[in-house]
């Protein structure tokens, strides 16, 4: 009997296919990320990793991802093994940089699906790892930061001709898409909040607070 349940998971393993909903292929393994255990993990192909966040299943997550090949997307999966809207990041060439998982927090978020055509190595980091701000931060091409003043107006600041996306995940979500701006305000509460740029060309642009938090409202 033994013999007989070993094959069909053997053969289960090769059909390949996408890990969306019930995991089908885990070539390149599984396992839990975790500050305090393995906080790096290495494969090729698709895998599945349960992720203990820093600050709990609520809390937003950091990925520092590093891959070769032609494709990869990552997803959030709930506690019901299912995946929670669209991925995390996608990227279709070579691709170095972070990805927040858990950023909307709506359902109880317990691992991650990754789904490549090629390598990676994904580490799970700390969020006091990121470049943090009070006031002023200045950048070039897409970056993560994180804010941790008092809250007031920001001010984005980009080159022209630039088309830019902003998200905010933390005390203050938001998300604004822009072609061809050279600048937005806009009031934040206080941090800490995550802010990502992303810009199509390696050009400059800067955050400016007021330094003064907004009125709050009941």
């Amino acid at each position: 009997v033994m013999t007989v349940v070993a094959l069909v998971i053997q053969l289960i393993g090769s059909t390949g296919g996408s890990i969306r909903g019930a995991v089908t292929e885990l070539s390149g393994g599984t396992g839990t990320l975790d500050l305090n255990a393995t906080a790096s993990v290495s494969g090729s192909g698709n895998a599945r990793f349960d992720v203990v966040l820093p600050g709990g299943s609520d809390d937003i997550g950091l990925l520092q991802v590093e891959f070769e090949g032609e494709r990869l997307r990552i997803y959030d999966v709930d506690v019901e093994g299912e995946q929670m809207g669209g991925s995390s990041l996608s990227a279709y060439d070579d691709y170095s940089g972070l990805a927040i998982v858990n950023e909307w927090t709506d359902d109880e978020f317990r691992a991650i699906d990754i789904e490549a055509e090629g390598d990676w190595t994904v580490t799970l980091v700390a969020l006091d790892t990121l470049p943090s701000f009070d006031l002023e931060y200045s950048g070039s091409g897409s970056e993560v930061v994180l804010y941790t003043g008092n809250g007031g107006d920001a001010t984005f600041a980009f080159e022209p001709d630039q088309s830019i996306g902003i998200d905010t995940f933390g005390a203050d979500s938001w998300y604004e898409s822009s072609n061809e701006v050279t600048s937005l305000t806009r009031p934040f509460q206080a941090g800490p909040t995550i802010i990502r740029i992303e810009l199509y060309d390696e050009t400059a642009w800067s955050i400016r607070f007021d330094g003064t938090a907004p009125t709050p409202t009941t």
